[in-house]
């Protein structure tokens, strides 16, 4: 049975917790208002803090909102019929227990649209790495192949908005986190297909464990039916299991085991290939991927077979693939400075993402890393660097553990307050013919609001990097 309807809302009184900076909590808001609820917004942070937000919601109706900041009141939980919770909140937080004592509904920004969407094809994508290559993969594919395609979710744009547009013929792209299905109570049937491409520790002082951490994952294919498709990673210990889970059809794909979506050998040339129902179905050369780095061969395959579940040929795949040239902040190439070669991969938080970063890239490398400390074990990070990095320059709250770490395999490493001193050290040492990888390996938190805001300020200290440069040799950087 739908939990929520939009006549459900109408009339009630909804706690909305947690504007946030991200665009989930103002469409949360704003959807509730244009459905007739009564709205209290309520953030621990202040207004300064989140003027942006509370602007974006400065067209609605005068009284249509109040806003209760600075901190919570527990009558803002107790005294309403709703409360509609920021996915970064804890299902353990003390409101959330009060509200479940006193019988107020609790769900989220996108649990209401994951029930109130009418589109019967729903493509959900989560897991630690890869989720957001993989989902922008996806959605150009769709976008390529069918007449409507809408993309959101964790990756930054809530579709909570859009519902009033979406058709029951559209196609919905969602890429997911584990915050957003930890309590998720998700319709029967729900996602038509589901990709899960890997996990590895991460958000642990969330979930506790390894296990909890993936049990919040499993339940994007734990309702799933004999109608939908899981695309599950033959490779990852953690999410294989997931098919004894699902009644869906498992579609499995690696880029080293020999399953269904597989890379192989084709006229001496390395391919990404469909195999299926005794049928070999070329998808694309290896040497088209135009994303670096062993790991992307499995999104890409991932991206392959979530598509193919939903019809698309394996030319247009082929087709789209080529041109694909990745997502800002994920192992981006940017322009030359100097002769540096400078990836961006502002994203990494975990030592996984950076430890396939380093493995992807070739040649000489310094590497700039750091960020809020997350205790976690850094041996196999720096053991990796060592063999492919010539210097380290750590900053951030961060810094000195990942020095203490690589001083015990022997790497050579500076610390830095701030990104921009060590990115300064680190371009003054490089030489031509190096790589310079921005790969923090550990969340952005410590100085910044998200991932993509310290991502922004990498791209800013590049570029005034390369406008620094005299014209001459700036033009032979690549300009």
């Amino acid at each position: 049975m739908n939990r929520w309807t939009r006549e459900a809302l109408r009339g009630k009184r909804v706690t909305v917790m947690g504007l946030g900076l991200f665009g989930g909590g103002t469409a949360a808001t704003r959807f509730l208002v244009s459905h007739g609820a009564h709205v209290i917004v309520t953030d621990q942070r202040d207004a300064p803090a989140l003027r942006e937000s509370i602007a974006a919601l400065g067209d609605l109706p005068a009284g249509s909102v109040e806003y209760h900041l600075g901190g919570h009141d527990l009558a803002d939980f107790t005294n309403v019929d709703v409360v509609v919770a920021n996915p970064a909140v804890a299902p353990s937080s003390p409101y959330l227990q009060a509200a479940r004592q006193a019988g107020v509904a609790i769900t989220s920004e996108f649990e209401l649209f994951v029930h109130l969407c009418t589109a019967r094809d729903v493509v959900a994508i989560t897991g630690t790495n890869g989720k957001t290559t993989t989902t922008t993969l996806i959605g150009q594919v769709l976008t390529e192949s069918r007449p409507r395609v809408f993309v959101g979710g964790n990756l930054g744009r809530s579709l909570l908005e859009s519902l009033a547009v979406i058709e029951p013929d559209d196609t919905v792209v969602l890429e997911v986190s584990s915050f957003q299905l930890e309590a998720l109570d998700a319709p029967i049937g729900w996602p038509r297909v589901a990709v899960v491409t890997n996990l590895s520790p991460d958000h642990l002082d969330r979930h506790g464990t390894m296990e909890s951490y993936g049990a919040a994952k499993r339940r994007i294919v734990e309702r799933m039916t004999s109608e939908c498709t899981a695309v599950l990673n033959a490779s990852d210990r953690w999410t294989a299991p997931f098919s004894k889970a699902t009644q869906a059809e498992v579609r499995w794909y690696s880029s080293s085991d020999p399953v269904e979506y597989r890379r192989s050998i084709r006229g001496g040339e390395p391919w990404l290939e469909e195999h299926r129902a005794g049928h070999i179905e070329p998808l694309i050369p290896t040497a088209e991927i135009q994303v670096p780095g062993e790991f992307q061969l499995a999104n890409v395959l991932a991206a392959a077979a979530a598509t193919r579940a939903l019809g698309v040929p394996a030319t247009k795949f082929r087709e789209v693939a080529r041109n694909f040239r990745g997502v800002a902040h994920r192992l981006q190439r940017l322009e030359a400075v100097g002769g540096v070669e400078v990836f961006d991969n502002a994203v990494s938080t975990v030592p996984e993402s950076t430890i396939s970063a380093l493995s992807a890239l070739t040649g000489p490398l310094r590497w700039i890393a750091g960020g809020k400390s997350k205790q976690l074990d850094l041996e196999e990070l720096v053991t990796t660097a060592k063999r492919r990095v010539r210097h380290v320059y750590a900053y951030g709250a961060a810094a000195n553990e990942l020095a203490a770490a690589a001083t015990r395999v022997g790497l050579p490493v500076s610390t830095f307050g701030r990104l921009s001193e060590a990115f300064a050290a680190c371009l003054a040492d490089a030489r031509q013919g190096e790589t310079v990888l921005y790969s923090p390996a550990f969340p952005s938190y410590d100085q910044y609001r998200n991932f993509t805001e310290r991502g922004a300020e990498f791209l800013r200290l590049v570029e005034a990097a390369r406008q620094g440069l005299p014209r001459g040799e700036a033009s032979a950087s690549g300009a």
